[in-house]
């Protein structure tokens, strides 16, 4: 029973931890972009091969400032949740969709109801402490004793 609570209280860290850091803002975000990309032959010796943005030459550079807005978070199905995100200004021709990492309702309310950490006082764990020393001396010494009454009688019996 305790390596079960003590593995499902690992899993909801996992969980909880991408949860406690996503990105919880809702609202619009500006995605500015008015280059294209051509691709860039990589000579003989290797070299990146990658693309760099260049403006192409006819066109005027033309500025589009996308301006998302996201729908509130969906209901948690599973471990995750999404949105969809707009282009108000429609810059974008398609809907964006969000997906974040949430913990299901019965996960929420497993954590609600669990006992919460009562801590000890310091007092109380440094007299149940000298507590067991004492109680561990206590047996060393009797064991002591019984181990030279054994002693004794056997140099009596001699």
């Amino acid at each position: 029973m305790i390596k079960r609570g003590i593995a499902l209280m690992l899993l909801l860290g996992i969980i909880l931890l991408p949860v406690a850091l996503a990105d919880n803002t809702k609202g619009s975000f500006t995605i500015l972009s008015n280059d294209s990309v051509q691709p860039q032959p990589s000579g003989s010796g290797g070299g990146r091969g990658g693309a760099i943005p260049t403006q192409p030459p006819s066109q005027e550079k033309e500025t589009c400032s996308n301006s998302w807005y996201c729908d509130d978070w969906g209901v948690c199905i599973g471990v995750f949740q999404a949105r969809e995100c707009t282009d108000q200004n429609q810059c974008a021709n398609e809907l964006k969709t969000e997906e974040r990492l949430c913990v299901p309702r019965e996960a929420e309310e497993f954590l609600e109801r669990r006992t919460p950490f009562i801590p000890i006082p310091y007092w109380v764990a440094a007299f149940s402490l000298l507590l067991l020393l004492l109680i561990i001396i206590i047996i060393l010494i009797k064991k002591l004793i019984e181990k030279k009454k054994r002693i004794i009688r056997i140099k009596k019996h001699k």
